[in-house]
């Protein structure tokens, strides 16, 4: 699996440390979890209008977690 991020940082990132995590692993609802929280800590977004830094920090963690469960699902053909 590989999973990026765009309009988070500088430029648009992979968050390898999760991939790494992932790999090989039976997918938990902790595994998920955790993988959440290890993109809180990738991501360097800015505040602006739209959104405040902590926001998008929070949303990123979201994010994963749902394309991570999408992403089990379409694979088990659910």
């Amino acid at each position: 699996a590989r999973l990026s991020f765009g309009s988070v940082a500088e430029t648009p990132i992979r968050i390898t440390k999760v991939e790494d995590i992932m790999k090989e692993k039976i997918l938990t609802d902790e595994l998920v979890d955790e993988a959440s929280e290890m993109v809180k800590d990738a991501v360097s977004p800015i505040t602006d209008i739209r959104g405040t830094a902590d926001y998008r920090r929070d949303m990123c963690g979201v994010l994963i977690k749902r394309a991570i469960i999408k992403a089990a699902d379409r694979a088990r053909g659910e």
